[in-house]
Protein backbone atom coordinates (compact mmCIF):
# COMPACT_ATOMS: atom_id res chain seq x y z
CA UNK A 1 0.00 0.00 0.00
CA UNK A 2 1.37 3.61 -1.08
CA UNK A 3 1.30 6.26 1.70
CA UNK A 4 0.77 10.28 1.19
CA UNK A 5 1.66 12.44 3.67
CA UNK A 6 0.38 15.42 4.18
CA UNK A 7 2.24 18.62 6.05
CA UNK A 8 -0.53 21.41 6.47
CA UNK A 9 -0.11 25.07 7.94
CA UNK A 10 -1.72 24.03 11.57
CA UNK A 11 -5.23 26.22 11.43
CA UNK A 12 -8.35 24.13 10.96
CA UNK A 13 -9.15 25.56 7.38
CA UNK A 14 -6.50 24.28 5.50
CA UNK A 15 -7.34 20.70 6.60
CA UNK A 16 -11.07 20.99 5.54
CA UNK A 17 -10.08 22.01 2.10
CA UNK A 18 -7.47 19.67 1.06
CA UNK A 19 -9.85 16.52 2.62
CA UNK A 20 -11.53 15.84 -0.36
CA UNK A 21 -8.23 15.35 -2.20
CA UNK A 22 -6.72 13.43 0.56
CA UNK A 23 -10.37 11.77 0.19
CA UNK A 24 -9.53 10.99 -3.34
CA UNK A 25 -5.99 8.92 -2.98
CA UNK A 26 -7.62 6.85 0.08
CA UNK A 27 -10.20 6.26 -2.95
CA UNK A 28 -7.53 4.78 -4.86
CA UNK A 29 -6.12 2.52 -2.05
CA UNK A 30 -3.68 4.70 -0.61
CA UNK A 31 -2.70 5.03 3.45
CA UNK A 32 -3.41 8.51 3.94
CA UNK A 33 -1.14 10.44 6.93
CA UNK A 34 -1.67 13.93 8.03
CA UNK A 35 1.31 15.66 10.37
CA UNK A 36 0.06 18.57 12.47
CA UNK A 37 -0.30 20.20 16.28
CA UNK A 38 -1.73 18.20 19.05
CA UNK A 39 -5.18 20.41 19.00
CA UNK A 40 -5.73 19.29 15.27
CA UNK A 41 -5.65 15.59 16.15
CA UNK A 42 -8.99 15.42 16.77
CA UNK A 43 -10.15 17.36 13.88
CA UNK A 44 -8.36 15.10 11.63
CA UNK A 45 -9.43 11.47 13.07
CA UNK A 46 -12.71 12.22 12.89
CA UNK A 47 -12.52 12.14 8.91
CA UNK A 48 -10.96 8.53 9.89
CA UNK A 49 -7.13 10.13 8.58
CA UNK A 50 -3.82 8.68 10.57
CA UNK A 51 -2.26 11.97 12.48
CA UNK A 52 1.02 12.40 12.96
CA UNK A 53 2.31 14.87 15.49
CA UNK A 54 4.85 17.65 14.12
CA UNK A 55 6.34 20.22 16.16
CA UNK A 56 6.51 22.63 13.48
CA UNK A 57 9.18 25.04 12.37
CA UNK A 58 8.69 28.65 13.94
CA UNK A 59 8.65 32.10 11.97
CA UNK A 60 8.93 35.24 13.87
CA UNK A 61 7.06 38.15 12.45
CA UNK A 62 7.63 41.44 12.72
CA UNK A 63 3.98 43.29 12.26
CA UNK A 64 5.45 46.71 13.65
CA UNK A 65 8.13 48.84 14.55
CA UNK A 66 7.69 48.46 18.01
CA UNK A 67 7.39 44.34 17.76
CA UNK A 68 11.03 45.53 15.61
CA UNK A 69 12.54 47.37 18.55
CA UNK A 70 11.72 44.85 21.32
CA UNK A 71 13.54 42.37 18.88
CA UNK A 72 16.42 44.73 18.17
CA UNK A 73 17.32 44.96 22.21
CA UNK A 74 17.00 41.33 22.57
CA UNK A 75 19.22 40.90 19.01
CA UNK A 76 21.67 43.22 20.33
CA UNK A 77 22.16 42.59 24.26
CA UNK A 78 21.28 38.98 24.40
CA UNK A 79 24.60 37.21 22.78
CA UNK A 80 22.58 33.66 23.25
CA UNK A 81 19.71 34.45 21.23
CA UNK A 82 20.99 33.71 17.54
CA UNK A 83 21.89 30.39 18.70
CA UNK A 84 18.99 29.46 20.80
CA UNK A 85 17.17 30.27 17.72
CA UNK A 86 19.05 28.79 15.29
CA UNK A 87 19.03 25.35 17.34
CA UNK A 88 15.13 25.35 17.32
CA UNK A 89 15.61 25.78 13.71
CA UNK A 90 17.77 23.17 12.68
CA UNK A 91 15.69 21.06 15.62
CA UNK A 92 12.38 21.73 13.73
CA UNK A 93 14.18 20.09 10.20
CA UNK A 94 15.01 17.22 12.58
CA UNK A 95 11.32 16.62 13.79
CA UNK A 96 10.45 16.71 9.79
CA UNK A 97 12.75 14.60 8.65
CA UNK A 98 12.35 12.22 12.30
CA UNK A 99 8.02 12.36 10.69
CA UNK A 100 9.10 11.21 7.23
CA UNK A 101 11.58 8.16 8.46
CA UNK A 102 8.27 7.13 10.62
CA UNK A 103 6.27 7.20 8.17
CA UNK A 104 7.84 6.35 5.22
CA UNK A 105 5.95 8.26 2.64
CA UNK A 106 5.73 7.46 -1.22
CA UNK A 107 4.48 10.90 -1.70
CA UNK A 108 4.35 14.14 0.38
CA UNK A 109 2.08 17.20 -0.44
CA UNK A 110 3.24 20.12 1.76
CA UNK A 111 1.21 23.14 2.05
CA UNK A 112 3.21 26.07 0.44
CA UNK A 113 2.93 28.31 3.24
CA UNK A 114 5.34 25.87 4.45
CA UNK A 115 7.23 25.74 1.13
CA UNK A 116 10.33 25.52 2.99
CA UNK A 117 9.87 21.79 3.71
CA UNK A 118 10.00 21.03 -0.08
CA UNK A 119 13.73 22.29 -0.19
CA UNK A 120 14.53 20.61 2.63
CA UNK A 121 12.91 17.07 1.63
CA UNK A 122 13.27 17.30 -1.50
CA UNK A 123 16.21 14.84 -2.45
CA UNK A 124 14.87 11.82 -0.09
CA UNK A 125 11.81 12.25 -1.13
CA UNK A 126 11.92 12.97 -4.54
CA UNK A 127 7.69 12.79 -4.94
CA UNK A 128 7.05 16.36 -3.20
CA UNK A 129 4.07 18.59 -4.42
CA UNK A 130 3.32 21.53 -3.13
CA UNK A 131 -0.42 22.13 -2.42
CA UNK A 132 -2.26 25.61 -2.27
CA UNK A 133 -5.37 25.86 0.04
CA UNK A 134 -6.27 29.55 -1.34
CA UNK A 135 -6.58 30.89 -5.24
CA UNK A 136 -2.74 30.95 -6.95
CA UNK A 137 -0.78 33.62 -4.89
CA UNK A 138 2.35 34.08 -7.43
CA UNK A 139 2.00 37.42 -9.54
CA UNK A 140 0.64 36.26 -13.41
CA UNK A 141 0.16 38.77 -16.27
CA UNK A 142 -3.24 40.55 -15.77
CA UNK A 143 -4.07 39.17 -12.29
CA UNK A 144 -3.94 41.25 -9.35
CA UNK A 145 -2.66 40.12 -6.14
CA UNK A 146 -5.81 38.42 -3.48
CA UNK A 147 -5.82 41.55 -1.67
CA UNK A 148 -7.53 43.29 -3.91
CA UNK A 149 -11.43 43.08 -3.89
CA UNK A 150 -12.14 44.95 -6.74
CA UNK A 151 -13.42 42.51 -9.64
CA UNK A 152 -11.38 42.43 -12.23
CA UNK A 153 -11.66 42.21 -16.60
CA UNK A 154 -9.29 41.18 -19.09
CA UNK A 155 -8.88 44.54 -20.83
CA UNK A 156 -5.87 46.83 -20.98
CA UNK A 157 -6.67 49.06 -18.31
CA UNK A 158 -7.39 46.32 -15.93
CA UNK A 159 -3.96 44.62 -16.71
CA UNK A 160 -2.29 47.96 -15.89
CA UNK A 161 -3.88 48.54 -12.49
CA UNK A 162 -2.71 44.87 -11.62
CA UNK A 163 1.00 45.60 -12.78
CA UNK A 164 0.48 48.59 -10.35
CA UNK A 165 -0.79 46.82 -7.63
CA UNK A 166 1.97 44.03 -7.74
CA UNK A 167 4.45 47.19 -7.63
CA UNK A 168 2.75 48.45 -4.31
CA UNK A 169 2.46 45.06 -2.82
CA UNK A 170 6.64 44.74 -3.67
CA UNK A 171 7.37 47.92 -2.07
CA UNK A 172 5.18 47.19 1.21
CA UNK A 173 7.35 43.56 0.71
CA UNK A 174 11.01 45.00 0.65
CA UNK A 175 9.82 47.27 3.85
CA UNK A 176 8.91 44.53 5.69
CA UNK A 177 11.89 42.43 5.18
CA UNK A 178 14.49 45.07 5.92
CA UNK A 179 12.32 46.17 9.21
CA UNK A 180 12.85 42.54 10.10
CA UNK A 181 16.31 42.10 9.50
CA UNK A 182 17.42 45.42 11.09
CA UNK A 183 14.83 43.97 14.05
CA UNK A 184 17.15 40.39 14.03
CA UNK A 185 20.43 42.02 12.99
CA UNK A 186 19.78 40.18 10.05
CA UNK A 187 20.30 36.48 11.88
CA UNK A 188 16.87 35.82 10.66
CA UNK A 189 15.28 31.95 9.62
CA UNK A 190 16.21 33.12 5.80
CA UNK A 191 19.44 33.17 6.87
CA UNK A 192 19.57 29.73 8.70
CA UNK A 193 18.07 28.42 5.57
CA UNK A 194 20.42 29.62 3.72
CA UNK A 195 23.09 28.07 5.66
CA UNK A 196 21.13 24.63 5.47
CA UNK A 197 20.79 24.51 1.67
CA UNK A 198 24.26 25.76 0.97
CA UNK A 199 25.30 22.15 2.91
CA UNK A 200 23.01 20.63 1.09
CA UNK A 201 24.61 21.92 -2.67
CA UNK A 202 20.76 24.07 -3.48
CA UNK A 203 21.30 27.45 -3.99
CA UNK A 204 18.29 29.16 -2.38
CA UNK A 205 17.91 32.50 -5.10
CA UNK A 206 17.16 30.16 -7.93
CA UNK A 207 14.31 28.78 -6.14
CA UNK A 208 12.68 32.11 -4.36
CA UNK A 209 9.63 33.83 -5.58
CA UNK A 210 9.21 36.97 -4.13
CA UNK A 211 6.17 37.79 -6.28
CA UNK A 212 4.18 35.85 -3.94
CA UNK A 213 1.23 36.91 -1.40
CA UNK A 214 1.81 36.17 2.42
CA UNK A 215 5.10 34.45 2.04
CA UNK A 216 7.84 33.32 -0.14
CA UNK A 217 7.07 31.24 -3.18
CA UNK A 218 9.11 28.71 -5.18
CA UNK A 219 9.51 28.81 -8.59
CA UNK A 220 8.63 26.24 -11.02
CA UNK A 221 8.14 23.50 -8.62
CA UNK A 222 4.87 21.03 -8.81
CA UNK A 223 1.47 22.83 -7.02
CA UNK A 224 -2.25 21.54 -6.82
CA UNK A 225 -4.38 24.26 -6.34
CA UNK A 226 -7.15 22.76 -4.03
CA UNK A 227 -10.53 25.09 -5.36
CA UNK A 228 -11.86 24.69 -8.74
CA UNK A 229 -10.22 26.17 -12.08
CA UNK A 230 -13.88 28.50 -12.10
CA UNK A 231 -13.24 30.33 -9.01
CA UNK A 232 -10.24 32.14 -10.82
CA UNK A 233 -10.64 34.99 -13.16
CA UNK A 234 -11.01 33.28 -16.73
CA UNK A 235 -7.62 34.88 -18.23
CA UNK A 236 -5.39 33.16 -15.57
CA UNK A 237 -2.60 31.63 -17.49
CA UNK A 238 -1.41 28.36 -15.87
CA UNK A 239 1.83 27.23 -15.66
CA UNK A 240 3.14 23.94 -16.62
CA UNK A 241 4.13 22.86 -12.86
CA UNK A 242 0.71 23.63 -12.11
CA UNK A 243 -2.99 22.20 -11.40
CA UNK A 244 -6.33 22.85 -9.72
CA UNK A 245 -8.09 20.23 -8.50
CA UNK A 246 -11.11 20.13 -6.06
CA UNK A 247 -13.17 17.65 -4.44
CA UNK A 248 -16.41 18.13 -2.72
CA UNK A 249 -15.84 16.65 0.75
CA UNK A 250 -19.02 16.01 3.15
CA UNK A 251 -16.64 16.46 6.07
CA UNK A 252 -17.81 13.84 9.30
CA UNK A 253 -18.74 15.88 12.42
CA UNK A 254 -16.35 16.18 15.01
CA UNK A 255 -18.57 17.12 17.62
CA UNK A 256 -22.06 15.82 18.90
CA UNK A 257 -24.34 18.56 16.37
CA UNK A 258 -27.97 17.24 17.76
CA UNK A 259 -28.42 19.48 20.28
CA UNK A 260 -27.84 22.08 17.51
CA UNK A 261 -30.29 20.06 15.23
CA UNK A 262 -32.72 19.93 18.21
CA UNK A 263 -32.92 23.75 18.62
CA UNK A 264 -33.31 25.18 15.26
CA UNK A 265 -36.12 22.43 13.90
CA UNK A 266 -38.49 24.86 14.57
CA UNK A 267 -36.95 27.50 12.32
CA UNK A 268 -36.52 24.38 9.84
CA UNK A 269 -40.41 23.65 9.80
CA UNK A 270 -41.40 27.41 9.48
CA UNK A 271 -39.11 27.65 6.29
CA UNK A 272 -40.66 24.74 4.90
CA UNK A 273 -43.85 26.11 5.62
CA UNK A 274 -42.83 29.08 3.75
CA UNK A 275 -43.05 31.11 6.74
CA UNK A 276 -39.62 32.61 7.17
CA UNK A 277 -36.53 32.83 4.83
CA UNK A 278 -33.39 32.15 6.74
CA UNK A 279 -29.78 33.16 7.06
CA UNK A 280 -26.85 32.21 8.32
CA UNK A 281 -23.98 33.95 9.40
CA UNK A 282 -20.13 33.08 10.50
CA UNK A 283 -16.74 35.26 10.05
CA UNK A 284 -14.94 32.27 10.39
CA UNK A 285 -11.93 31.50 12.70
CA UNK A 286 -11.13 34.99 14.21
CA UNK A 287 -7.72 35.90 14.86
CA UNK A 288 -6.78 38.87 17.17
CA UNK A 289 -6.62 41.72 15.17
CA UNK A 290 -9.73 40.92 13.50
CA UNK A 291 -11.82 40.21 16.54
CA UNK A 292 -13.27 43.77 17.02
CA UNK A 293 -13.91 44.91 13.70
CA UNK A 294 -16.14 41.27 13.05
CA UNK A 295 -17.71 42.06 16.47
CA UNK A 296 -18.74 45.25 15.64
CA UNK A 297 -19.47 43.73 12.24
CA UNK A 298 -22.30 41.33 13.72
CA UNK A 299 -24.00 43.39 16.53
CA UNK A 300 -24.66 46.01 13.13
CA UNK A 301 -25.71 42.62 11.44
CA UNK A 302 -27.84 42.13 14.22
CA UNK A 303 -29.41 44.94 14.97
CA UNK A 304 -30.55 45.20 11.33
CA UNK A 305 -32.79 42.29 12.12
CA UNK A 306 -35.11 44.48 13.99
CA UNK A 307 -37.05 45.73 10.73
CA UNK A 308 -37.11 41.72 8.98
CA UNK A 309 -39.32 40.19 11.21
CA UNK A 310 -40.14 36.96 8.57
CA UNK A 311 -36.38 36.86 8.09
CA UNK A 312 -34.45 34.69 10.87
CA UNK A 313 -30.85 35.44 11.24
CA UNK A 314 -28.43 32.04 13.02
CA UNK A 315 -25.14 33.37 13.66
CA UNK A 316 -22.08 31.22 14.86
CA UNK A 317 -19.83 33.06 16.97
CA UNK A 318 -18.18 31.78 20.36
CA UNK A 319 -17.29 35.07 21.48
CA UNK A 320 -21.17 36.49 20.91
CA UNK A 321 -22.49 33.05 22.26
CA UNK A 322 -20.68 33.35 25.68
CA UNK A 323 -21.88 37.62 25.65
CA UNK A 324 -24.73 37.87 24.03
CA UNK A 325 -25.65 41.03 23.00
CA UNK A 326 -28.73 42.60 25.00
CA UNK A 327 -32.12 43.37 23.31
CA UNK A 328 -31.00 40.92 20.25
CA UNK A 329 -33.94 40.40 17.88
CA UNK A 330 -36.30 37.65 18.62
CA UNK A 331 -35.60 36.47 15.09
CA UNK A 332 -31.82 36.62 16.04
CA UNK A 333 -30.18 33.45 17.12
CA UNK A 334 -26.82 33.19 18.28
CA UNK A 335 -24.94 29.79 18.77
CA UNK A 336 -21.33 28.80 19.78
CA UNK A 337 -20.99 26.29 16.41
CA UNK A 338 -22.80 25.32 13.14
CA UNK A 339 -22.65 22.30 11.50
CA UNK A 340 -22.09 24.84 8.03
CA UNK A 341 -22.43 22.51 5.43
CA UNK A 342 -25.28 20.47 6.05
CA UNK A 343 -26.84 23.58 7.80
CA UNK A 344 -26.48 25.47 4.47
CA UNK A 345 -29.27 23.35 2.07
CA UNK A 346 -31.56 24.91 4.66
CA UNK A 347 -30.48 28.80 4.31
CA UNK A 348 -31.69 31.23 1.90
CA UNK A 349 -28.55 33.67 2.55
CA UNK A 350 -24.96 33.56 3.78
CA UNK A 351 -23.04 36.28 5.35
CA UNK A 352 -19.44 35.29 5.25
CA UNK A 353 -15.89 36.73 5.35
CA UNK A 354 -14.88 35.82 2.15
CA UNK A 355 -13.25 32.42 2.77
CA UNK A 356 -12.46 30.17 0.44
CA UNK A 357 -14.40 27.12 1.96
CA UNK A 358 -17.55 28.91 2.79
CA UNK A 359 -17.63 30.55 -0.78
CA UNK A 360 -17.86 27.37 -2.31
CA UNK A 361 -19.89 25.51 0.21
CA UNK A 362 -22.45 27.79 -0.76
CA UNK A 363 -22.06 27.60 -4.61
CA UNK A 364 -22.08 23.60 -3.96
CA UNK A 365 -25.16 24.43 -1.59
CA UNK A 366 -27.06 26.64 -4.42
CA UNK A 367 -27.29 29.44 -1.67
CA UNK A 368 -27.16 33.15 -2.20
CA UNK A 369 -23.91 34.62 -0.43
CA UNK A 370 -23.15 38.00 0.57
CA UNK A 371 -19.40 38.32 1.27
CA UNK A 372 -17.61 41.15 3.57
CA UNK A 373 -14.19 40.50 3.79
CA UNK A 374 -12.53 40.58 6.69
CA UNK A 375 -8.51 40.01 6.42
CA UNK A 376 -7.74 42.33 3.98
CA UNK A 377 -4.19 41.47 4.00
CA UNK A 378 -4.82 37.91 3.12
CA UNK A 379 -7.16 36.44 0.44
CA UNK A 380 -10.30 37.43 1.47
CA UNK A 381 -10.83 40.35 -0.58
CA UNK A 382 -9.43 38.50 -3.90
CA UNK A 383 -11.99 35.56 -3.35
CA UNK A 384 -14.83 37.95 -3.13
CA UNK A 385 -13.70 39.52 -5.94
CA UNK A 386 -13.65 36.79 -8.25
CA UNK A 387 -17.18 35.11 -6.26
CA UNK A 388 -19.02 38.76 -7.95
CA UNK A 389 -16.95 38.60 -11.12
CA UNK A 390 -18.64 35.33 -11.49
CA UNK A 391 -22.12 36.39 -10.51
CA UNK A 392 -22.41 33.96 -7.63
CA UNK A 393 -22.93 36.38 -4.81
CA UNK A 394 -22.69 39.84 -3.52
CA UNK A 395 -19.55 41.96 -1.90
CA UNK A 396 -19.88 44.61 1.13
CA UNK A 397 -17.82 46.51 3.42
CA UNK A 398 -17.41 45.08 6.37
CA UNK A 399 -15.96 48.16 7.94
CA UNK A 400 -17.67 50.95 6.62
CA UNK A 401 -21.49 49.03 6.73
CA UNK A 402 -24.11 50.32 8.86
CA UNK A 403 -27.55 48.92 10.20
CA UNK A 404 -29.44 50.34 7.03
CA UNK A 405 -27.10 48.72 4.05
CA UNK A 406 -26.96 45.62 5.92
CA UNK A 407 -30.40 45.31 5.79
CA UNK A 408 -30.76 46.59 2.10
CA UNK A 409 -28.58 44.04 0.72
CA UNK A 410 -29.94 41.59 2.72
CA UNK A 411 -34.00 42.31 1.19
CA UNK A 412 -32.35 42.84 -2.17
CA UNK A 413 -30.57 39.12 -2.16
CA UNK A 414 -33.04 37.30 -0.79
CA UNK A 415 -35.32 39.27 -3.10
CA UNK A 416 -33.41 38.50 -6.38
CA UNK A 417 -34.40 34.71 -7.27
CA UNK A 418 -32.36 35.09 -10.44
CA UNK A 419 -29.13 35.00 -8.85
CA UNK A 420 -29.76 31.22 -7.58
CA UNK A 421 -29.61 30.48 -11.16
CA UNK A 422 -26.48 32.10 -11.49
CA UNK A 423 -25.01 29.42 -9.67
CA UNK A 424 -23.64 26.31 -10.47
CA UNK A 425 -22.17 23.57 -8.70
CA UNK A 426 -18.58 22.94 -9.07
CA UNK A 427 -17.72 19.69 -9.94
CA UNK A 428 -13.86 18.53 -10.91
CA UNK A 429 -13.81 15.05 -12.18
CA UNK A 430 -12.62 12.15 -10.30
CA UNK A 431 -8.50 11.58 -11.01
CA UNK A 432 -7.50 8.24 -11.36
CA UNK A 433 -4.27 8.25 -11.25
CA UNK A 434 -3.07 10.58 -9.27
CA UNK A 435 0.76 10.77 -9.43
CA UNK A 436 3.51 13.31 -8.93
CA UNK A 437 4.01 13.53 -12.67
CA UNK A 438 0.73 14.53 -13.59
CA UNK A 439 1.14 17.59 -16.23
CA UNK A 440 3.14 19.13 -13.74
CA UNK A 441 6.59 20.17 -14.56
CA UNK A 442 9.37 17.64 -13.23
CA UNK A 443 10.31 18.74 -10.11
CA UNK A 444 13.38 20.76 -9.78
Amino acid sequence: MKTALFIMFPVPSHYNICFGFADSLRKQGYRVVFAGTPNLQTHIESQTFEFVKLPYMQEIVVANWRVALGLFIVSKFEKKDKRVRYREFLTSIDAVQYVCKTILPNEIYIDEHLNVYYLLLKATYPNCTLVNTKLPTHRVLGIPPLTCSHPFQDTARHRLYAWWLWQLFMLKYYYGSWRKKIALLGVDEQLFLRRVTAKMGIQLNAYINPYNLLHDGLVDVPIIHLVPRELEYSWYKMGANEQFFYQPYQRKPDRDDSLFWEQIKPLLDKRERGEIQLVYASLGTLSEGNTKPATLFLNRLIAAFNDLPTTHLIVADKRLFANKPENSPANVHIVDWAPQTELLPYCDLMITHGGTNSILECVQAGVRLVAYPLNLTADHPGNTARMVSNGWGEQGNLRGATQSTIRQKISQMLSDSSSIEKRKQILMPPINDWQPKMDLAKSR
